[in-house]
């Protein structure tokens, strides 16, 4: 999971700097070909998660189910960014949209600190 944690923070860094590129731009593109950088990346993750979501509510495992509580909010708020980013118009509401994924990539860095070591393995 930590490794899961890893790859989906650097493909919302990579989200980031093509939203930045958008600001600079007198006409910001769309929000939503934006969004759909890291859509794939999520999905993946998503799918992955969901079977270890099972595998954890069999085996009665805490530390995974922990871990599971974060991955909860992680989808959670990228939904909302998500949502943001396809409503952006300006280089503002772009800003904002970077803003709050800086906080889920920091929320990312922290979740993946805390992954047990045996589960990193």
């Amino acid at each position: 999971m930590r490794r899961d944690f890893l790859l989906l923070r650097l493909a919302l860094q990579h989200f980031c700097r093509e939203v930045d590129k958008e600001t600079e731009k007198s006409s910001p593109g769309s929000g939503e070909a934006l969004a759909d950088l890291v859509a794939g990346c999520v999905a993946e993750l998503q799918a992955r998660w969901r079977l270890l979501s099972e595998l954890a509510r069999l085996v009665h495992d805490r530390a995974v189910d922990a871990c599971l509580r974060k991955v909860k909010v992680v989808f959670r708020r990228w939904k909302e960014i998500s949502r943001m980013c396809m409503r952006a118009r300006s280089a503002a509401e772009f800003a904002k949209v970077v803003e709050r994924t800086e906080g889920l990539i920091g929320f990312l860095e922290k979740a993946a600190e805390e992954v047990p070591a045996r589960e990193a393995s």
